[in-house]
């Protein structure tokens, strides 16, 4: 359960942290902006039962009894509640029934991977278990107290843990991850995070709540703002989305060459930086590793991408083979990557993204949109002709882009 930034039970969060980091060689705070938003009381009360409930973050205040027909009850999936849209979902309140089990979980009223704030959803919507939408029977007494407040502040905390160089890992997940009522993870893998050679940042970092979709982790991204990433070796996600461990291209050693687009390093792999998400019983040897990235791995990636792209892209590749710094190549090639999402599907995080997502469109007959606020529209009313010559004009743009990021990168590391 994701705790609301700004909130009351996510500074209390904050304190238990900073108590069991105190034994490190620096604690910094710092704060961050967010609309803070908290729940106060949520309760629904039918004729069939009391159900256990839960306010989506931003739902707005509601008191009164309504009929059984006046909600809009929903089973879904954590998965699916990404597609949740406004559209059609009549109902004073909305009552989602989750698969998983009772969960507090962000709603976006806004396409995917955007990184626009967004409106929320006119009425409360309200999580409970799936099983207990049986309960929904007759009439239903509804009450929900939010408390709003546009100016509110979220805190992120950084340990620092000396080692033996002056490069850097960092070791990212959320505030509820490190210490969360539940999950008491942080005492029971806090030893595993003793230095070796690289200098230790441990941060525990605030979600970015419900009106901000993408990036998710907006603790890293307001961090890594006019920051260096050049001594950070690598970035460690304890929390990936994935369901199991990752690694970005040029790290054989993780055996995967998947990156979680949700998780708490895409923020600095953007910006080129490795990243992992390893699992638990790893994590000790893992930070110990002299971080060694294979260009051998990024060269098969490479000839891999190649076959989807135009052949003014294809070309200019072939200069990354001649680079020396093998490392300043895997990073560059890193920051080739960027997130898509095809419309109810999960997002997926491939080199030159954009110009893929058209050939995407196409084959898949849908829209799909990009982490950079872009999207490739498919309309099944256009003839496949003149979506064409949309698909060309996007094509050739895009490919301009990356030929010029492709320029200024390549001057920066020969």
């Amino acid at each position: 359960m994701e705790v609301p930034p700004g909130s009351k039970a996510e500074a209390r969060l904050v304190r238990e942290i900073r108590k069991l980091w105190e034994d490190w060689d620096e604690v910094r705070e710092r704060s961050v902006p967010v609309v803070g938003w908290e729940e106060e009381e949520a309760s629904l009360i039918c004729e069939g039962g009391k159900l256990e409930v839960k306010s989506a973050p931003m739902s707005p205040s509601f008191e009164g009894k309504i009929a059984e027909s006046e909600i809009r009850r929903i089973k879904l999936s954590q998965r699916e509640i990404e597609w949740l849209r406004p559209s059609g979902l009549d109902g004073e309140i909305v009552v989602i029934g989750l698969e998983e089990g009772l969960a507090r979980l962000p709603v976006y009223n806004c396409p995917p991977l955007g990184t626009f704030p967004c409106p929320p959803f006119p009425q409360p919507i309200l999580f409970t278990q799936e099983k207990e939408l049986d309960k929904l029977i007759g009439r239903c007494e509804v009450v929900v107290r939010t408390r709003l407040n546009p100016n509110a502040t979220a805190k992120l905390v950084e340990a620092v843990r000396n080692g033996k160089s002056d490069e850097s890992i960092y070791v990212v997940t959320h505030h509820d991850r490190w210490l969360g009522e539940s999950d008491k993870w942080m005492e029971a893998h806090l030893s595993k995070l003793d230095a070796g050679q690289y200098r230790i940042h441990a941060l525990s970092v605030p979600s970015r709540g419900a009106l901000h979709p993408f990036p998710r982790s907006w603790g890293m991204e307001f961090l890594m703002r006019n920051s260096t990433v050049n001594d950070i070796k690598l970035c460690v996600d304890l929390s990936p989305e994935l369901g199991g461990s990752y690694g970005s291209p040029g790290l054989m050693w993780i055996g995967s060459n998947s990156v979680d687009p949700y998780g708490d390093c895409f923020p600095l792999f953007r910006r080129g930086v490795p990243s992992v998400g390893p699992s638990l019983e790893s994590l000790r040897d893992l930070i110990r590793k002299d971080v060694k990235l294979s260009f051998e791995e990024v060269k098969g990636k490479l000839r891999e991408t190649a076959s989807l792209l135009p052949v003014e892209l294809k070309a200019r590749l072939l200069n990354l083979y001649d680079v020396a710094d093998r490392e300043s190549t895997v990073r560059l090639f890193n920051r080739l990557h960027g997130a898509m999402q095809a419309t109810g599907e999960r997002a997926v995080v491939i080199p030159f993204h954009k110009v893929v997502a058209v050939n995407r469109a196409r084959i898949l007959r849908k829209s799909i949109y990009l982490d950079s606020g872009h999207q490739v529209n498919w309309d099944p009313n256009l003839d496949l002709r003149r979506w064409n010559v949309y698909a060309r004009e996007l094509v050739k743009a895009w490919t301009e882009e990356y030929l010029e990021f492709l320029e200024a990168g390549l001057k920066e590391i020969l």
